[in-house]
C-alpha cells in the first residue's frame, strides 16, 4: 500500500514539471526578437586632465623672473632709495650695507626687495602703455631704523647703484607644478619685452607679454610665438599672395598681472624678438 502510494506521488510530479516546462517554452517562443547579441570586452574611457603637458617649479626656478609692472613712473619713484654705502663706493653687492632713505618706519618691516630701473612698455600697435618694466635683483634685511636707515644687501643678481629703488619683500607665488593648458579662449598680442633686455630669447628665457588678466590669460596657458603676416608678390596675375603664420616656440605662462604677463619659453626654433605675434594654442599653424 505504502509503495502504491509513492508512485502515484511520483507520477504527480513529473506531470507537474512536463506542464511547468511546455508553459516556460511558450512564454520564450513569444518574447520579442532581438537578435543576436555578442558580449565583448570593452575599455571605460576615463576622464582625462586638460593639462597638455606639465613643468616642475623647482626645474624651472633658476630660469624664472620676478619682474614686477608699475602703472607710472611717479609710482616707481615713489619708493625708498638707496643714499650711498658704508664702503664708500658708488656700488654695493652682497654682504655690503646700504643708506637707505623713505622707508616707513611705521611698517614694521625687516626684509625688502631690491629692484633695477625701470623700463616704460608699450603696446606696439595702439602706444598704449603697458606700465613700468621693473626687475627684482636682490634682497636686504634692515638692520636700523634711523635717518638715514641702514640695510644690509643679502642677496644681489647684479650691482646695486646709488638711486636704486627698494619695496617691501615680494616674491613668485607659484605651485609645485604647473600645469600647460589652452586657453579658455583664442588671443593674440605680441611680446612686448625680454628679461634683462636681451636681443633674443631661446629655450628656458623669460618674455613679457602684452596680454593679462582683462584679457583672460592665467597660470599655465600656453602661447604660439607665430611669424608675422606677410604676403609676396606674384609678378605674373599681378597680386598678393598671403602667407599663412606658422608656430616658432612654445611659452607657458607663470606669472599674471592686469595688463601684462610673464612667460617663460619651453621650446623655440629660432629666438623670439620684441614686438613678435604670440597667439593661443587652440589654433592649429
Amino acid at each position: 500500500m505504502g509503495k502504491k502510494i509513492k508512485y502515484q506521488l511520483f507520477v504527480i510530479c513529473c506531470l507537474a514539471a512536463v506542464i511547468n516546462t511546455t508553459s516556460y517554452a511558450k512564454e520564450i517562443k513569444n518574447l520579442p526578437n532581438f537578435g543576436e547579441t555578442v558580449l565583448q570586452p570593452k575599455m571605460r574611457p576615463e576622464l582625462t586632465s586638460k593639462a597638455l603637458f606639465s613643468l616642475r617649479t623647482e626645474t624651472l626656478a633658476p630660469y624664472l623672473e620676478n619682474i614686477l609692472i608699475f602703472d607710472s613712473q611717479e609710482d616707481f619713484d615713489s619708493l625708498p632709495y638707496v643714499l650711498g654705502f658704508a664702503s664708500g663706493l658708488n656700488m654695493g653687492s652682497t654682504g655690503d650695507t646700504a643708506y637707505v632713505a623713505g622707508i616707513d618706519k611705521s611698517n614694521n618691516l625687516s626684509v625688502y626687495t631690491l629692484l633695477g630701473s625701470g623700463t616704460m612698455l608699450t603696446n606696439p600697435d595702439t602706444k598704449e602703455s603697458f606700465g613700468i618694466e621693473v626687475h627684482t635683483i636682490g634682497s636686504a634685511e634692515l638692520i636700523e631704523l634711523g635717518e638715514p636707515q641702514l640695510l644690509l644687501i643679502t642677496r644681489a643678481k647684479s650691482n646695486l647703484a646709488v638711486g636704486s629703488r627698494l619695496m617691501p619683500h615680494v616674491d613668485l607665488d607659484l605651485p609645485s607644478v604647473i600645469e600647460a593648458r589652452t586657453p579658455e579662449k583664442y588671443i593674440t598680442g605680441r611680446v612686448i619685452s625680454l628679461a634683462y633686455r636681451s636681443v633674443g630669447a631661446g629655450h628656458n628665457t623669460v618674455v613679457i607679454i602684452g596680454l593679462g588678466e582683462k584679457d583672460g590669460l592665467k597660470l599655465g596657458d600656453l602661447l604660439y610665438a607665430i611669424d608675422a603676416p606677410r604676403a609676396i608678390e606674384d609678378a605674373p596675375r599681378k597680386k598678393q599672395v598671403s602667407i599663412k603664420p606658422k608656430k616658432f616656440a612654445e611659452i607657458v605662462i607663470y606669472k599674471t598681472m592686469r595688463k601684462v604677463s610673464l612667460g617663460i619659453v619651453v621650446s623655440a626654433t629660432r629666438p623670439i624678438l620684441v614686438n613678435d605675434y604670440v597667439a593661443s594654442a587652440e589654433n592649429s599653424y
